[in-house]
């Protein structure tokens, strides 16, 4: 829950439409619902550069994977030439 506080004034009443909950004054509400959309913002961004991460890690884990392949790849090419030098030697 958001806390929000504000110099205290005479007047108060209940907005019910503030997603904090709190008690704001006319005067005051504005400002409210200033700061809560930009803490909603805020959250957003740190989401956001989560999934990128999240996004960015999956990425290097794949070229790892392809890496790996080609080099097993390679192993084999290099097997399979050496076999056939050997079967040519011994012809």
């Amino acid at each position: 829950m958001i806390v929000v506080q504000a110099e205290p004034i005479k007047k108060r009443r209940v907005r019910p439409d503030c997603s904090a909950l709190c008690w704001c004054s006319s005067s005051f509400y504005p400002k409210a619902t200033r700061n809560i959309e930009r803490i909603k913002q805020e959250k957003r961004g740190k989401e956001e550069e989560e999934e990128e991460e999240e996004e960015e890690e999956e990425e290097e884990e794949e070229e790892e994977e392809e890496e790996g392949e080609e080099e097993e790849e390679e192993e084999e090419e290099e097997e399979e030439e050496e076999e056939e030098e050997e079967e040519e030697e011994e012809d």
